[in-house]
């Protein structure tokens, strides 16, 4: 748990110190409500993820052992409820990428929603002075409901291998103990109760992986929303230095002024997240320009 707590500090405090130096692009991409939600979010699910890590580490370890004992108490009939085992892993671990595929969507609709959120609250009178409260909420309604629609069937998907998790001991200690009685009935009560204890270890085992698999996929999907967040690109912190005006009177002079300024175009964002960067060159006549302010 401490070694989560401290990246989730040190990515906060980098991810901080970048949405200070975003360039144009960036803070057109990463607006304030997209960066709360990378850091509220992504960060703690990255937190949690990295404390269960180290369960995917003891599991072949702990399997080993309980797949040697059963052997040497049940003989080979213990394979076929090892075999049973096998088949739920293989189970679960395709649902892994359904599971990242949901979370992607889903976090399309949350940004969105956040950002709706966090523009009523900040134009809270320009929206109740034109009467725009209904548009907001349709739109707010309609991100929140597409966003449940995707977790409810991410967690369908974790509902079902977590069930396949826990019933998984009952199912394949009965199909081991079938087998043992059909070929060898000779076997002593220590041996059954001692097998049925370790196959509810192998369980207990098993259970843990659709859960950690869950959670360092939501990790996965959370380090790449921040990779891409750190790779934006960052504005010159130092920028052009101050040419001192011959006239003490004047706070600004503007002689042949040139205004650039960049616009961003966003196509299908939801599916690929991709923008298309175009820069705009714009003249302001001197006539409509008082050079002195």
């Amino acid at each position: 748990m401490m070694v989560g707590a401290k990246c989730k500090a040190v990515l906060t405090k980098h991810m901080l110190e970048k949405s200070f130096r975003l360039g144009l692009k960036g803070k057109h991409r990463y607006p304030a409500g997209k960066i709360n939600s990378i850091m509220s979010t992504d960060i703690n699910r990255v937190d949690l993820a990295i404390g269960f890590l180290p369960c995917l580490v003891v599991f072949p370890m702990a399997v080993t052992v309980c797949i040697a004992l059963l052997i040497v108490n049940m003989g080979v009939t213990a394979l076929v409820g090892i075999a049973v085992f096998l088949v739920s892993s293989v189970i679960i671990g395709g649902a892994v990428k359904p599971l990242m595929e949901y979370r992607k969507s889903a976090n399309v609709f949350t940004d969105a929603r956040v950002n709706l959120i966090k523009d009523l609250l900040k134009n809270f009178k320009m929206i109740k002075f034109h009467s725009w409260e209904d548009f907001y909420r349709e739109k707010i309604a309609y991100n929140r409901a597409k966003e449940m629609s995707i977790i409810f069937k991410m967690q369908s998907v974790r509902n079902i291998i977590t069930s396949i998790g826990i019933s998984l001991s009952t199912v394949s200690s009965m199909v081991g103990f079938c087998v043992l009685w059909k070929v060898d009935s000779s076997r002593s009560i220590g041996d059954i109760l001692s097998s049925l204890t370790l196959y509810q270890v192998l369980s207990q085992q098993f259970a843990m992986v659709p859960m950690v698999l869950a959670m360092a996929t939501d990790m996965t999907v959370g380090l790449r929303r921040v990779c891409a967040f750190m790779a934006q690109e960052e504005i010159d912190l130092e920028g052009e230095s101050a040419e001192t005006l011959a006239d003490s009177s004047l706070a600004i002079e503007v002689d042949h002024a040139e205004f650039h300024w960049k616009t961003f175009l966003l196509e299908d964002e939801e599916k690929n997240d991709d923008l298309k960067f175009s820069k705009t060159k714009s003249t302001v006549p001197l006539d409509q320009v008082n050079p002195h302010y």
